[in-house]
């Protein structure tokens, strides 16, 4: 036979070992992963000096860290296949009977602000124009009294002080309000279904 014969067979050869080993190692990892997910597995522990880097765990007995590795539990071709037989029942069961999803209820304005909430969003809104309004006629007060750059210079540290205080009122009455509804929302989860 010819060298070159020969070692086309056994290119092909090692090839045809290669992409069966790559198929069983596929395999294998696919069966672990299965395993793994319904709870066929064991954990191993691989302690550390310090904590490192990644989710890694604390042992108080040992006073170390550790990671956590799953390994799935050794079965035979048999317990497998009852194994797979099992969860494809589960599948079928769950996709027969879909779960019942509760119906959505259409969100009003009145739900989502009750009339207090609502009517103190009206008051901030007013109270911020307002806010605004009296920082501009003092910048514009500033410019009509004559008495040079520093009653100007006075009016716009005044108005200044005015936006940012009529800002906070605001902006932490808006906090409140959120604070309000968020509490509404969450007592209207926990009320019992009908």
């Amino acid at each position: 036979m010819d060298e070159l014969v020969r070692d086309f067979f056994q290119k092909a050869e090692e090839e045809e070992k290669q992409k069966e080993a790559a198929a069983k190692e596929k395999q294998r990892k696919d069966k672990d992963k299965i395993l793994i997910e319904n709870g066929l597995f064991t954990e191993e522990r691989t302690y550390m000096e310090n904590r490192g880097w990644g989710e890694a765990f604390y042992d108080q007995e040992k006073k170390q860290y550790y990671k956590s590795t799953k390994k799935a539990v050794e079965v035979s071709d048999e317990e497998y296949a009852r194994i797979l037989e099992i969860i494809n029942k589960r599948k079928q069961t769950k996709e027969a009977k879909p779960e019942e999803k509760p119906a959505k209820k259409s969100v009003h304005l009145e739900d989502v602000y009750p009339k207090a909430e609502k009517i103190m969003h009206l008051i901030i809104k007013i109270n911020l124009i307002v806010t605004i309004l009296s920082a501009v006629v003092i910048i514009i007060g500033g410019l009509v009294i004559n008495d040079g750059f520093a009653s100007f210079g006075a009016a716009l540290g005044i108005a200044i002080v005015v936006v940012i205080v009529g800002i906070l009122v605001w902006a932490s009455s808006m906090v409140i309000i959120n604070i309000s509804n968020n509490l509404h929302n969450l007592s209207r989860l926990n009320q019992p279904k009908e």
